[in-house]
């Protein structure tokens, strides 16, 4: 790795902590709909006002989607691609496949129709 990646940055984090912290937010932007602040640093190694410090700084420069409650202490994320839609488009291809899968059974032996209809 580069020393220029190595350097503190004026936050104490180096270039690279400041980079995976980041990817790992948008990642658990992808899994979660919401989490405290408190979770979220707990997930990311870092403590509850460094994580909404970084949150709202890539919300505020639309890196992320997303709202901060302070009240609640929770940021709510906004992604269309988070894990539920995924779990809903896996359990859609599964069951294609289970269809197809029965319908080639029923061509091969017609005598399974009665069962596989019931």
């Amino acid at each position: 790795i580069n020393a220029e990646y190595m350097g503190l940055m004026a936050d104490g984090q180096t270039v690279l902590q400041r980079a995976v912290t980041q990817h790992n937010l948008l990642a658990a932007s992808n899994l979660y709909y919401n989490i405290t602040f408190d979770e979220l640093g707990a997930l990311l190694g870092i403590s509850a006002p460094k994580a909404e410090e970084i949150a709202s700084r890539m919300i505020a420069e639309d890196r992320m989607q997303g709202s901060i409650d302070q009240i609640e202490n929770v940021i709510n994320f906004q992604s269309s691609s988070g894990v539920l839609n995924q779990w809903d488009q896996q359990i859609s291809g599964v069951c294609t496949s289970v269809s197809r899968i029965c319908d080639d059974i029923i061509k091969k032996y017609p005598v399974y129709a009665t069962v596989l209809e019931a």
